[in-house]
């Protein structure tokens, strides 16, 4: 004689998680630029232009 039970997955996770059966999952660290590479980089041109203006300084990024 079998019988079937049905249950919710909210219920089977707070079942899980109260018995510590669950798998946390890992935090990953955000990758973001790679700086450390043997391509050239340009130093910031802009870094001492004070902006007053719209369309004063245009920059562009191709990666």
């Amino acid at each position: 004689m079998s019988h079937n039970i049905t249950i919710g997955r909210d219920y089977l996770f707070n079942l899980l998680s109260d018995h510590k059966l669950l798998v946390r999952q890992r935090k990953r660290k955000a990758v973001t630029t790679n700086s450390r590479h043997w391509m050239k980089k340009y130093s910031n041109l802009i870094k001492e232009i004070t902006i007053i203006r719209p369309e004063q300084v245009w920059v562009s990024d191709i990666t």
